[in-house]
């Protein structure tokens, strides 16, 4: 099942990278209204839809490896989201030091991150 939602999920991202773009800064971001992503972030996005894709239908050793790092990367957001957000921030975005997050994003990749490492652990507990 969790394979399946990760090969769905992975096709979005794959198929619609700049759709996905639009909705996250329309609602994550409340300020600059007009936030300039770096030109690869689109790629970016289109590259981990695929990477999400691939690990989903491969499965083995490859796909654990894949919830480790997530659950790594989890591990983060859970415990910082803050810096997550102003990390990701200036890495994507030109004007990424001047952007104003949402007042609630913070408190949804902190959910987000503990939703993912409980998922990563429950998964890694199976195999």
């Amino acid at each position: 099942m969790l394979r399946t939602l990760l090969a769905l999920g992975g096709l979005v991202l794959a198929l619609v990278p700049e759709l996905i773009l639009s909705v996250y800064e329309r609602y994550a971001i409340s300020a600059p209204p007009e936030p300039t992503a770096r030109s690869w972030v689109p790629s970016y996005i289109r590259a981990e839809g695929i990477i999400a894709i691939v690990l989903a239908a491969l499965g083995g050793r490859l796909y654990r490896a894949g919830l480790w790092f997530v659950g790594a990367v989890g591990v983060v957001a859970l415990a910082y989201p803050r810096q997550y957000l102003e990390t990701a921030g200036a890495l994507a975005y030109e004007d990424g030091d001047e952007l104003e997050w949402a007042g609630w994003m913070p408190h949804f990749v902190r959910a987000t991150g503990g939703a993912v490492l409980a998922v990563c652990l429950l998964r890694r507990q199976r195999h």
